[in-house]
């Protein structure tokens, strides 16, 4: 979702930029925050956990802890991209994106503090590595 919202973003910029209804790119950087914040961000999440539950020798089934983790975390880049969205409009909504900032390094936070005791330990299944 957030890779192809961030696509979409940039063709409404660059078409409002295109038909003069804006000087500049109206949402600021929106689409490179739904490519990356939201997109990659949770591709990390998502990536990391499979790897590491993989490679550690456990199922590839997550925690609740995890989920919750997951889903919560799509709040960060809804803080990151509705600031720009909504500052073309009011102004001083424009700088409230920063707190996505703190949630980015919150959940990153968590998630090592959950696969800790995983990314530490011998692997389940008795296999070398």
């Amino acid at each position: 979702g957030w890779i192809l919202l961030g696509f979409i973003l940039g063709a409404v910029e660059a078409l409002m930029t295109y038909l003069g209804l804006s000087a500049y790119p109206p949402f600021r950087l929106a689409a490179l925050h739904a490519l990356t914040v939201g997109g990659l961000g949770t591709l990390l999440l998502g990536i990391g956990t499979r790897v590491s539950l993989g490679h550690s020798g456990r199922g590839l089934a997550t925690s609740p802890a995890h989920n919750a983790l997951f889903y919560a975390y799509q709040l960060v880049p809804i803080a990151r991209v509705l600031p720009d969205m909504l500052g073309f409009w009011w102004p001083h909504w424009a700088v409230q994106g920063y707190w996505s900032g703190v949630g980015w390094a919150l959940a990153f936070a968590l998630w090592l503090l959950l696969f800790d005791r995983i990314l530490r330990s011998p692997r389940d299944d008795g296999h070398p590595g």
